[in-house]
C-alpha cells in the first residue's frame, strides 16, 4: 500500500512539473528605470512595475507601471498593447496605460521587438538611443501626467527590464492540491494497517 501509495505521488508529481514547465509561455518581467523631463532635461520621476506575456500567442496578459514622485501613480488600464508601426522599416511594440485613479495620465512604454512572440525581456525604448528610426532619431518610453497638455511630458532617460518568472500552470497547481489531498487521505489509513 505504501508502495502504491508512492507511486501515485511520483507520477503526479512528474506530470506537475512537466505541466508548469510546458507553461513556460506565460512570464512576468519587472520593469524600472528613470525619466528625464523633455524640456528642461533635468531629472524626473522613477519608473517601477512589471508586466506578463504569453510568449506564444505575442499578447501582453497584464502591466503595472509606477510613476515616482511627484506624480506617484500607477498605471494599469490597457488602452492598447501592440504593434506600432512607424513606417514600413520602423515598428515597435508598444504597450499604452492609463491610470483609474488620475484618468488624464498616460505612459506609453516601448518596445524594440516588433512583437511580443518569443520575447524574452529586451530592454525599454529610451534615450540611449537602443530603438533608432530608419529615417533618423529614435523612439522612447514616454510619460505625460497630463494627456490634454503635451508641454509637460517626461522621456525614459534610462530603463531595464528584468527577471523573466513563468506563471505556474493551472494543472500543476490543481495537481499539487491532489496530491495534498490524497497524502492527506492515506497517511491516516496506514497508520491503521
Amino acid at each position: 500500500m505504501v508502495l502504491k501509495a508512492i507511486r501515485l505521488f511520483l507520477a503526479l508529481f512528474a506530470f506537475s512539473f512537466l505541466t508548469s514547465v510546458a507553461n513556460a509561455d506565460n512570464l512576468t518581467f519587472n520593469v524600472s528605470g528613470t525619466f528625464e523631463d523633455s524640456t528642461t532635461f533635468l531629472p524626473g520621476p522613477t519608473l517601477s512595475g512589471e508586466f506578463n506575456v504569453d510568449t506564444v500567442a505575442g499578447i501582453i496578459n497584464w502591466a503595472s507601471f509606477t510613476v515616482g514622485a511627484p506624480y506617484s501613480v500607477t498605471l494599469t488600464e490597457d488602452l492598447y498593447s501592440g504593434p506600432l508601426v512607424i513606417d514600413a522599416n520602423d515598428t515597435f511594440t508598444v504597450i499604452f496605460l492609463g491610470s483609474v485613479s488620475d484618468p488624464n495620465a498616460l505612459i506609453s512604454v516601448d518596445f524594440q521587438p516588433s512583437s511580443f512572440i518569443g520575447y524574452s525581456g529586451q530592454p525599454l525604448c529610451d534615450m540611449s538611443e537602443n530603438c533608432p528610426l530608419s529615417g533618423g532619431g529614435w523612439i522612447a518610453t514616454g510619460f505625460f501626467p497630463d494627456s490634454n497638455d503635451s508641454s509637460i511630458s517626461y522621456v525614459l532617460e534610462s530603463g531595464a527590464v528584468t527577471s523573466a518568472v513563468p506563471e505556474p500552470a493551472p494543472a500543476s497547481l490543481l495537481l499539487v492540491g491532489l496530491v495534498a489531498f490524497a497524502l492527506v487521505s492515506i497517511v491516516p489509513r496506514m497508520k491503521e494497517v
